[in-house]
């Protein structure tokens, strides 16, 4: 089973106290979706750099319901800026980091935020 799943990001809002970053869930019958939005500080701990702020990092959690497997790919995913109509699929760590490769380390789960 495919799945296609569009993330529409619009442009982040400045909120008085602490700031929000952009979340979401879906689900329909076969699976339950949940995406956040990773912030500065969450890409050093993950990723060991904020990428000089010039990509949107976003967490995607699917969880297939009544115990049924799905086949999910990159390309099943798409980022759109509803400001510039820009999108994007997710980009592979060699897109980004060039030959050298990024490192990336699974967060403690007990320090994470959201």
């Amino acid at each position: 089973m495919k799945i296609a799943v569009v993330m529409v990001l619009g442009g982040l809002l400045a909120l008085a106290g602490e700031k929000k970053l952009p979340s979401g869930e879906a689900s329909n019958e076969a699976v339950g979706l949940q995406a956040t939005v990773l912030d500065d500080e969450q890409l050093q701990q993950i990723f060991s750099s904020d990428f000089s702020r010039m990509f949107v990092v976003v967490e995607v959690t699917l969880m297939p319901k009544s115990g049924k497997t799905l086949d999910i790919r990159l390309d099943d995913f798409l980022v759109r800026s509803e400001q510039s109509g820009y999108h994007t699929g997710p980009l592979m760590a060699a897109q980004i980091g060039g030959e050298g490769g990024i490192v990336v380390k699974r967060p403690d789960p007990s320090k994470r935020r959201g």
